[in-house]
């Protein structure tokens, strides 16, 4: 079941250490899958680890303002 409404997705870079272990919240494939489930989403990708609110504050806020914007 799909989730009917405004959402935006923020996904960090995914990376992978030296023995092939996902260091990131989710992986490209994992995301094909989030944007199926959220028809109404805007994905922002972001060169980031993990935490992009702290790492990336600027593209967080604007995602933040534009998502605003939108609903």
């Amino acid at each position: 079941m799909a989730i009917a409404c405004p959402t935006t997705f923020l996904k960090a870079s995914t990376r992978h250490d030296g023995q092939g272990n996902l260091l990131a919240a989710l992986s490209d494939e994992d995301l094909s899958l989030v944007e199926e489930l959220l028809p109404e989403n805007q994905t922002v990708r972001v060169n980031s680890s993990h935490d992009i609110h702290f790492a990336q504050t600027k593209i967080y806020t604007n995602a933040l303002n534009e998502f605003a914007a939108r609903v």
